[in-house]
């Protein structure tokens, strides 16, 4: 049982003796990264800034553990195992401070790692927040000049540093805050922020790519206003997935449909299909696209991932083309069944079955 302290009676030269084994089951020892967060400007003490620790390399910049500054200034992240961890500094509720990596880097891969061996400390990981930069303007209807409430605008430094984002305000402005100094790209997107338009993703300045995107300087502590946008109607692509069953195919819901630049640019919109096969994708600037059809959109079955038409690459693929405000249909799919490679694996030493 857990926490049961478990002893053990050894006979030896027949009278015995009792060895302490330890508490049963206990949960592996952890350490901890401290330091604290001041204004470079005046030295200050800062609360509410957010310290995140994460594995670098990890899948999704995977989180070990987070604090937020005290009143003055330090913060605790504990329950850590023994490893290397980059760590993260953000404003948060503390102001416009630019995100920053320990030791002053500007993102995470140039951050400096920080050894934890638990169940010790690693101290004195501080760090001093610069002011930051903002970004801002105010986005409208290319057709008819209507104020755009809703919009997603993302900011991304050049390079892969650190960037920021914002969503348009009821008359369309937004400001995007807590920039470190340098480059940046700027995207207008209406996914997921409350828009329900159809419009184009675009870049700064009326751009339908981020290759192609101006680039916006960011001072530190400065403001970088009227980076405006008029968005574009948005194109779609639609069409129906089904699978291979004859002579009647069955429509697959949940089936993730992508539909990125054919030139080989990394921005990509999608949609999931419904429980008829039918999806629509929405919210594409004008121009040539790759559809591609994969599971992983709440479908389970076990079919391969294609691109229109029947295509087993992008590379392959029949280029769709899109215009502004128009919609392309009957760019549909039907699902091949995949194969599938199983086996089991064990440690050498001992034979036993390793799960995870």
């Amino acid at each position: 049982h857990l926490g049961v302290i478990a002893t053990v009676a050894v006979v030896i030269g027949g009278g015995f003796m009792t060895l302490g084994v330890g508490p049963v089951g206990a949960a592996p020892a952890t350490g901890t990264i401290s330091g604290t967060v001041t204004a470079a400007a005046g030295g200050a003490p800062l609360s509410g800034i957010c310290v995140w620790a994460t594995v670098p390399g990890a899948p999704g910049g995977q989180t070990a553990g987070q604090a937020t500054t005290a009143s003055d200034g330090t913060y605790t992240i504990s329950g850590l195992a023994t490893g290397s961890y980059t760590v993260q500094f953000n404003g948060c509720s503390a102001g416009n401070y630019a995100t920053q990596w320990y030791n002053n880097q500007p993102s995470q891969s140039s951050a400096n790692a920080v050894a934890v061996t638990a169940p010790g400390t690693t101290g004195t990981i501080n760090a001093a927040m610069v002011a930051g930069g903002s970004i801002s303007g105010t986005v409208t209807a290319a057709v008819g000049g209507a104020d755009l409430q809703g919009i997603c605008v993302f900011a991304n430094q050049s390079g892969g540093g650190s960037g920021g984002s914002a969503t348009t305000a009821s008359n369309g402005t937004y400001s995007v805050t807590g920039l470190a100094a340098g480059s940046y790209t700027v995207q207008f997107s209406v996914a997921g922020c409350g828009n329900s338009g159809n419009y184009g993703t675009q870049w700064y300045n009326d751009e339908t790519s981020s290759i192609s995107a101006n680039p916006v300087s960011v001072t530190a502590g400065s403001a970088t206003p009227s980076i405006n946008a008029a968005m574009q109607p948005g194109g779609s692509i639609s069409g129906t997935v089904t699978d291979t069953t004859s002579p009647t195919p069955n429509d697959l819901q949940g089936i993730c449909v992508s539909a990125s630049h054919s030139s080989g640019e990394p921005d990509y919109v999608s949609a999931a299909t419904a429980s008829d096969g039918t999806y629509t994708v929405t919210g594409l600037a004008a121009g040539s696209y790759n559809v591609q059809f994969n599971t992983g959109c709440g479908n389970s079955g076990n079919y391969l991932t294609q691109w229109w038409q029947d295509a087993s690459s992008s590379s392959s693929a029949t280029a769709v083309s899109v215009t502004a405000g128009g919609n392309h249909t009957g760019i549909g799919a039907a699902m091949q069944p995949a194969g599938t490679i199983t086996g089991t694996v064990t440690a050498a030493v001992g034979g036993a079955a390793l799960g995870g």
